[in-house]
């Protein structure tokens, strides 16, 4: 499987060129800023959906860049339990934090679907 894209991630709004070009919102990340995903109607449909809807979409963004410190967390969450508590490494709270990172990584859960391999890795 491809690595993802390391970290920081982060937003950038919809901006209007001066010749006229208009790039929608969009996550950035890495060290060269390349573009994760793109928003094609996270600005462009305001004024026709409710503020609250704004704000998921917001949101959303906001949990799409932390995904990659996320990521790192539940990491080394899962493996400082295993080396200090291991009593604990059965525990539901890490099995959810297991199941996170499978999930991250692009390998089987409940809860995903079985995309084929090729789509996965670019």
């Amino acid at each position: 499987m491809a690595e993802h894209t390391p970290g920081p991630w982060t937003l950038a709004d919809r901006t209007i060129e001066e010749d006229g070009s208009i790039y929608p919102a969009h996550i950035l990340g890495g060290a060269r800023e390349l573009v994760i995903c793109s928003f094609s109607a996270f600005e462009s449909d305001a004024m026709f959906e409710a503020k609250d809807d704004c704000r998921s979409k917001r949101a959303n963004a906001a949990l799409i860049c932390a995904s990659p410190d996320l990521l790192a967390a539940c990491i080394d969450l899962v493996g400082l339990i295993a080396e200090i508590a291991p009593a604990y490494e059965q525990s539901t709270m890490c099995a959810n934090a297991r199941a996170a990172i499978e999930k991250a990584a692009g390998r089987a859960s409940p809860d995903l679907p079985n995309f084929p391999r090729s789509n996965l890795d670019g």
